[in-house]
């Protein structure tokens, strides 16, 4: 790979990873100056059947905070606490970060009046 050369307000970032896949060649990542965002080049699709899509969706988030646990529930806006309807999850920070969820998966099936009280796995 050529040598990227950086300037004052360039805005480029070089991003290192680890892959095992010989194939993959490195990137460099630019940021659009005046938004400070990620500029992407869209490839082309290869057939009028190839499509896109692209889900937004907003989330009512609960956060509870306890010890060395932060908890965080998500669920659909105007689903009730009580209703088993929120996705949870637990994250440890008691050696790194570990993220746990609640009943062991990322379904949208618990109640969380209280978050501390569900089982994670």
């Amino acid at each position: 790979m050529a040598e990227d050369k950086h300037t004052k307000g360039s805005y480029r970032i070089n991003v290192a990873g680890v892959t095992d896949d010989g194939s993959e060649t490195q990137t460099v990542l630019r940021i659009d100056p005046s938004t400070r965002r990620l500029k992407v080049t869209q490839a082309a699709l290869s057939s009028s059947t190839d499509s896109v899509t692209i889900e937004e969706t907003n989330y009512t988030t609960k956060i509870t905070e306890s010890g060395n646990y932060t908890y965080v529930a998500k669920a659909p806006i105007g689903t009730a606490q009580a209703t088993a309807g929120w996705q949870a999850y637990r994250i440890d920070e008691t050696s790194g970060i570990i993220i746990l969820w609640a009943d062991g998966n990322d379904n949208f099936d618990n109640v969380v009046t209280d978050l501390t009280a569900l089982s994670y796995s």
